[in-house]
């Protein structure tokens, strides 16, 4: 169980998926649902362990707490979104969905 540290409220990361399949990460503490920590944009280029981040509005600080906990890794890169810039993130162990073996004979 990973723990993170927003808004002075300490919270557990769960991992989930969206109806897409991509990774839904979520922030709870012991009252209930803190935030939503991904934005899940399907006609973003994702790699299968990355993740879009919002980290604005009322989930300002919301990179910086999963950075600091190891949940997610930044890539430097971004997607925009009407007005804002998301940035995509590497899920970090152990929130990595498993690799597709490449190049398998079938």
């Amino acid at each position: 169980m990973t723990r993170v540290r927003f808004l002075d409220t300490d919270c557990t990361v769960q991992k989930r998926h969206y109806g897409n399949g991509r990774v839904a990460l979520s922030l709870v503490d012991e009252e209930g649902p803190v935030a939503t920590a991904t934005v899940n944009l399907p006609t973003a280029t994702l790699g299968c362990n990355q993740v879009l981040i919002k980290s604005y509005a009322e989930n300002e600080g919301m990179l910086e707490a999963l950075v600091a906990a190891g949940v997610v890794k930044p890539t430097g890169q971004t997607v925009r979104s009407g007005f804002v810039e998301l940035p995509v993130c590497d899920l970090q162990p152990p929130f990595r969905e498993p690799e597709q073996a490449k190049g398998r004979a079938r």
